[in-house]
């Protein structure tokens, strides 16, 4: 998968904040059609966990990252559950080295912005992190605190899901 620009990923934010009900219907329904696992995914990743307005912030984010990987890739390969059952045990391994790492004394962020600062698709990474600032701000909330990492980690996956998408089919 190329790497998403910066410039997509506003660009498609920007037509996403602008879309009325029905303009996000067809967006949505369109996603669907070309990338129905990874929406799957969206619809139902923290179902039961997330309330209606960090599911409504998970969406937007999945759907922002989906559709700026077709910007920049046309035609990416379907991502697949088996693909996502992967970047899933790839998350899982992410966090256990956090988690060994936060025991020593370089530290959780340290760790974490070093593993984070080598991803492939680094806009994207520094989009939902961005996003997760924005969205864990104390005026205007929109995510609860114990919820956002489950959402970031879900958004990870779905991110490395479509980064290895491309290799899955070469």
């Amino acid at each position: 998968m190329k790497t998403v620009t910066k410039e997509i990923l506003d660009s498609v934010a920007a037509t996403l904040n602008k879309a009325d009900q029905a303009q996000a219907q067809n967006i949505t329904h369109q996603l669907g059609e070309l990338q129905p696992a990874a929406m799957g995914f969206l619809f139902n990743a923290g179902e039961g966990i997330f309330n209606d307005e960090e599911r409504e912030w998970f969406s937007y984010l999945g759907i922002a990252f989906l559709k700026s990987a077709l910007e920049m890739e046309p035609k990416l390969p379907a991502l697949t559950s088996e693909m996502l059952e992967e970047s899933a045990a790839d998350a899982i391994e992410f966090v256990r080295i956090l988690r060994q790492q936060s025991d020593t004394k370089t530290g959780l962020p340290d760790e974490m912005t070093k593993l984070l600062a080598a991803h492939k698709q680094p806009e994207m990474i520094k989009f939902l992190v961005a996003a997760m600032g924005v969205a864990c701000e104390e005026e205007n909330r929109k995510v609860r605190d114990d919820c956002a990492g489950t959402m970031f980690f879900f958004l990870k996956i779905l991110i490395d899901t479509i980064d290895r998408s491309s290799a899955a089919e070469a």
